[in-house]
């Protein structure tokens, strides 16, 4: 029995953290979720635009890949792939538990050992290696598709200088000529 008895919340999440399920009728479901948020991502100009940019400034690196997934990664996705990925990540080496609130250090650890402190394992190394961004101008081809299909687009340059924002600029002016309505600011 423990000193401090648990509020709920914690107890909710450590069997959430523990002991999910992963019923594939309800990972299916959520696959169904996941895909209607990642084309309302791309329906959304900030959004899209925001993973656009790491798409292309940290090219082939995990910072470049969008927060939801793509089409073909969701529906890769196996109940076997969740077990794994718990399996390799679910470990004391990978949990930080972080309170807030009125909270004493005693009471955590002894909640912390109650729920978590029969969790084994080491963490596996993930590899990886130090983003490389890439420089450059990147062009926004769907939003440019959406401006001439006269559904309004926003598009955000960013940049130090030298890097060809005014050419961008230019070129965004001569789009005025395919009835595309730009407007800059400064």
């Amino acid at each position: 029995s423990s000193r401090h008895p648990a509020p709920l919340p914690i107890d909710l999440l450590a069997d959430l953290f523990l002991n999910s399920r992963l019923d594939r009728a309800e990972i299916d479901r959520e696959r169904t979720v996941v895909l209607q948020e990642i084309s309302q991502n791309e329906d959304t100009p900030d959004d899209y635009i925001h993973d656009l940019f790491h798409l292309r400034y940290w090219p082939e690196h995990p910072l470049s890949f969008p927060v939801c997934g793509t089409r073909e990664t969701v529906q890769a996705l196996h109940r076997s792939d969740f077990v794994e990925f718990l399996a390799e990540r679910y470990c004391p080496a990978r949990v930080i538990i972080a309170p807030a609130g009125d909270i004493t250090h005693e009471a955590l650890e002894d909640w912390a050992a109650r729920d978590f402190g029969h969790l084994t394992g080491t963490a596996v190394g993930l590899g990886g290696s130090v983003p490389q961004p890439t420089r450059g101008v990147f062009m926004a081809e769907k939003a440019l598709e959406q401006a001439k299909a006269r559904h309004g687009q926003i598009v955000g340059t960013i940049g130090e200088p030298g890097l060809g924002k005014s050419r961008l600029f230019y070129e965004f002016k001569l789009l005025r000529l395919s009835g595309c309505l730009v407007l800059e600011a400064y």
